[in-house]
């Protein structure tokens, strides 16, 4: 089961707290909206009907690890 996240400042918090959880990154030198768009996706739920649609309040992380840290690799802004 993914965390999910109510809204879109909470998902980006994430991934900020993710990248400065080792100490030696800062967020701010991250492209944090990019990181975002390529990991991170509004969920999609299914209803008592067997009916899916997206649920405009679940963000969640749709990205593998691997995927993720070649996402934040790819936003750093030195490296652009």
């Amino acid at each position: 089961m993914y965390e999910r996240y109510a809204t879109r400042d909470e998902a980006k918090a994430s991934i900020v707290e993710a990248i400065e959880a080792g100490g030696n990154a800062v967020a701010a030198d991250y492209d944090i909206d990019a990181i975002l768009g390529a990991t991170y996706s509004l969920d999609v739920v299914t209803d008592e009907d067997g009916n899916e649609r997206v649920d405009q309040t679940a963000w969640i992380c749709v990205a593998s690890v691997e995927e993720f840290w070649a996402s934040v690799a790819a936003a750093d802004k030195a490296s652009v």
